[in-house]
Parts: C-alpha cells; structure tokens; sequence
C-alpha cells in the first residue's frame, strides 16, 4: 500500500498534468476561522472606497464625494469580490501544494474536491470521502 505522501505526490501530479481538478469552497475558506482568511484582502476594496470618497468630498465637494462613493459602490459590487476570491484561490492552491499536511489541512477544513476532469460522476467532496481514496484509484502511479 502506497503512503500517504506517496498520494499525495499522485495528486500533485496529476494536478500538474491536468489529469485530476481541485475544487475549492472559496466562501467556505474566505470566512474567519478558516486556514486561509485574510481580514486585509477583504477590507482593502472598502478602504480605498471611503479614502477615495473623502478625498474627492475634501478635494472636489459634495458632488464629486457623492460620485466617488457610487463609482467606488459600482466597481465594489462587480471588482472587489474578484479580486479577493482570486487571491483566496491563489493562497489556497499554494497551500495545498504546500505539502501533505498542508493538503490534509485543507481536507479536513471541508474545502477541497477532487475529480477527473470532464467526468463530475468521480467528484469526491472533503471531509465526507477520503482523498486517499479517489487517489489510490483513480491517479496510481505503478513504479
């Protein structure tokens, strides 16, 4: 029986190949208490929003503080999610890939999904199955 690290790998492999795709619960894993949140990537956005709103209300008036904020309401409603989900799933991926223990953290936190890619009827969801598993199964490497 192959080890766990030795899965891994399989997995990491796999990933690199395109043979196997990594879901991620991003709202899951954008939350306080989870593994990977970052309070700055979530407050950034609104930060900017008011300072560019105080500045233009400082600078420019009422009018121009009044179109700031809609401008700022806009591009934080269609921009800002974006950006923090895809700075969330760039940490997430590095982690993963982070080693055994980091990808085992993850799968215990119920944040992970594995799958080959076209075929969903294989998705095998953290921490319900073991990721060993689908592994063992489906991304075996014979020496």
């Amino acid at each position: 029986m192959a080890t766990r690290s030795e899965m891994y790998e399989w997995v990491r492999a796999g990933h690199r190949e395109r043979a196997v795709e990594i879901g991620l619960d991003l709202k899951r894993l954008n939350r306080p208490g989870s593994p990977l949140f970052s309070a700055v990537d979530n407050a950034v956005p609104v930060v900017l929003l008011i300072g560019a709103t105080l500045f233009a209300g400082l600078y420019g008036g009422i009018a121009w503080a009044l179109c700031a904020s809609v401008l700022g309401g806009v591009l934080l409603a269609l921009g800002a999610n974006a950006y923090v989900l895809s700075r969330l799933r760039a940490r997430a991926i590095q982690m993963a890939f982070g080693g055994p223990d980091s990808w085992q953290v993850l799968w215990d936190a119920g944040v992970l999904s594995l799958r080959l890619p076209g075929r969903p009827e294989t998705e095998v969801e953290s921490p319900k199955v073991d990721w060993r598993k689908f592994a063992f199964r489906h991304l075996r490497r014979e020496r």
